[in-house]
């Protein structure tokens, strides 16, 4: 479909060239004063633009007259623009550049800005043309006219009744329609005194847009769905337009379903799927969410269609598959050492780690600095999880008894020893069952990890964790692993060996580095990447460039979602990320920059069109290892504002 039309497109311009611009007949409305966006005629107009005249070609405009954004692309004397709704807009040679003339005082906002802004033309014969050009034949289409200046200049356009660009009345203009019976109208702006100005105007098709009937198109890379935990999967998706994005997960070698049955929910025999749901789309945006209560290492096929809000569904489903999973890597561990002090978490050669507690019902965080660096252990009880801050999960099996603080190791000073004076244990004959569970999740496969477990009581119990050579809890022992995941789960078995009871107290986990803190060595351990280890490489696809995965603390080889919008109030509004305690020494501290438009973007605390934002981050807010920053607009606040986040390397 979509070369089909731009077959047509190319068809029509060629067409265009042998026909000459000609002067349909322009029925004008009455002279009006300016007042404002309201002025701006959109009701029964379809593709309304505007062009604005005075500044060189490139600098874009929005109005919003109250019901819709309207475009103003900028000319000069000589230039041409092509609008938003394909026209194109080009201003005689005969004109002269005024630029800013200070003419309107009073409009506000930005369309204050664009008719600011204006040609005039003071040589005899006191006369300019403006040329409309890629018209469509037979179509009929509203012009509006916009002229001020800073003195009182009468002039007429293309046989209109008299405008008087008088400053005291913000100028004034007129609306007139005409049917083209060529691609191209001539509009003549005749001054009987001294000059003729123009500043703005505007151009639609009048009448009813044509039906819209093409469904959505999926955006290159998505949808996705990938493991989010031994027993869920993620699934994202991104298409062109908004509207709803529908999927159904089914058994791996299911027939295929049509798209009306993913849509309903069901699989190929109108039965139901084994999961289903649907993510509200907006445009060029990917819409995220979990799908749970799958079976563990397990692969699916997960079917996907794309609805617009007509509306319009696709014609046949997108098939994506993906698995879910618990690793059975082997974890290589070292000799049990005993526990002396918080120099023992060990982290060097790391990224991103982080650490859990146990014993202590979820959401306590507590910082421990190791000398080197802060590390930041969440709490977590049995049966409980908890997000790190770096983004793996942490489960413990319901198995476990929750003995809280148990007055282990009372030796251990400061915040360390808080971390290891709440653990939970595992009774002889309470549970019945010898090994008890922690589950992590949220791993990258292929990349190498460092785990540390800690084991602290008040009694001398020997056990074992995955393997590992025995351990004793007595006055505290840790031992320390690596592995290279295998799945994005992993499970840490504890046993007991010998004594009364296995106990927990503590773990740390972190990225196997290449043993620096540069870039290069964060990188050097992820595998995965298809050789896209360059600092501006996306090797994931997720629209995070690697060095900014750094800085947030994600991984480079799984998508992340990034930046996460929040809320909106008056002229500020929030939005977080996360952010990496320990980003690597060669990463410069992040840079945010605003746009209206998405194409241009300016630096944070500068002003453009009568706009300034100013950004203001303030980390670990609301918690530790995320970032909120606060955009507050001073001026006009515009109907759209982004905000990226960059980082640099020397």
């Amino acid at each position: 479909m979509k070369s089909i039309s731009k077959s047509v497109i190319v068809g029509l311009a060629a067409a265009a060239l042998a026909l000459p611009s000609r002067a349909a007949p322009v029925t004008w409305g009455p002279v009006q004063s300016i007042t404002g966006p309201s002025n701006i005629i959109s009701t029964g107009v379809t593709s309304l633009a505007g062009a604005n005249f005075g500044i060189t070609t490139g600098t874009t405009t929005v109005v919003n007259n109250g019901s819709v954004d309207i475009e103003f692309k900028s000319l000069n004397s000589g230039q041409n623009v092509t609008l938003s709704n394909g026209l194109n807009v080009a201003a005689a040679g005969t004109w002269g550049n005024w630029g800013l003339n200070g003419a309107i005082s009073n409009v506000g906002g930005t369309f204050e800005t664009v008719l600011d802004y204006n040609l005039g033309d003071e040589d005899a014969p006191l006369e300019s043309t403006i040329t409309l050009s890629g018209l469509s034949i037979g179509t009929q289409y509203q012009i509006q006219f916009f002229a001020a200046a800073t003195a009182s200049r009468l002039e007429t356009i293309s046989g209109s009744g008299t405008l008087d660009t008088d400053t005291g009345s913000n100028g004034q203009f007129v609306t007139g329609t005409f049917t083209a019976d060529a691609t191209s109208q001539v509009l003549t702006v005749t001054g009987p005194v001294e000059f003729v100005v123009a500043n703005a105007l505007t151009i639609g098709a009048v009448g009813v847009a044509p039906p819209d009937t093409t469904p959505p198109s999926w955006i290159a890379g998505w949808p996705q769905a990938a493991p989010l935990s031994p027993t869920a999967l993620t699934v994202r998706a991104k298409a062109d337009e908004t509207g709803t994005a529908y999927y159904v997960v089914l058994a791996d070698g299911a027939a295929a379903p049509s798209a009306a049955q993913v849509k309903a929910g069901n699989d190929s025999t109108n039965s139901v799927a084994l999961a289903s749901g649907s993510l509200a789309l907006t445009a060029n945006t990917e819409a995220t969410g979990p799908v749970t209560d799958l079976t563990a290492a397990t692969t699916y096929n997960v079917y996907f269609v794309a609805e617009d809000a007509v509306p319009n569904l696709q014609a046949s489903p997108l098939m994506v598959s993906a698995s879910t999973g618990i690793g059975s890597a082997t974890i290589t561990w070292g000799a049990a050492t005993n526990i002396a002090g918080v120099s023992d978490i060990d982290s060097s050669g790391l990224a991103n780690i982080a650490g859990a507690n146990f014993g202590v019902t979820t959401g306590t965080t507590t910082p421990v600095n190791n000398g080197s660096v802060d590390v930041e252990f969440k709490s977590l009880a049995s049966g409980q999880s908890a997000a790190l801050s770096n983004g793996i999960t942490v489960a413990a099996s319901s198995d476990w008894v929750n003995w809280g603080p148990a007055g282990g190791n009372s030796s251990i000073p400061g915040n360390f020893g808080i971390v290891l004076d709440s653990n939970l244990g595992m009774e002889v004959g309470a549970p019945v069952a010898t090994t008890v569970d922690f589950t992590l999740s949220g791993l990258a496969i292929g990349t190498q990890y460092r785990v540390q477990f800690f084991a602290d009581s008040t009694g001398s119990n020997a056990q074992s964790v995955s393997g590992s050579g025995s351990m004793n809890s007595l006055n505290g022992q840790f031992v320390t692993g690596t592995f290279t995941a295998d799945a994005v789960s992993q499970v840490l078995s504890v046993t007991y060996t010998g004594g009364d009871f296995a106990v927990a107290n503590a773990l740390t986990i972190g990225i196997v580095s290449g043993g620096g803190d540069t870039f290069g060595d964060w990188i050097s351990g992820y595998t995965g990447l298809n050789g896209q280890t360059g600092f501006n490489d996306d090797a994931d696809g997720d629209g995070i460039e690697n060095g900014l995965e750094n800085f947030f603390g994600t991984p480079p080889n799984a998508g992340n979602a990034g930046l996460i919008a929040g809320t909106l109030s008056g002229n500020t509004f929030t939005f977080t990320h996360p952010q990496n305690a320990t980003p690597a020494s060669d990463v410069s501290v992040p840079a945010y920059a605003w746009s209206t438009d998405l194409q241009t973007f300016h630096a944070n605390g500068a002003s453009a069109d009568g706009i300034t934002v100013n950004l203001e981050a303030v980390p670990n807010n609301p918690t530790t290892g995320t970032t909120t920053v606060t955009a507050t607009v001073t001026g006009t606040v515009p109907s759209k504002l982004f905000v990226n986040v960059g980082v640099t390397q020397p």
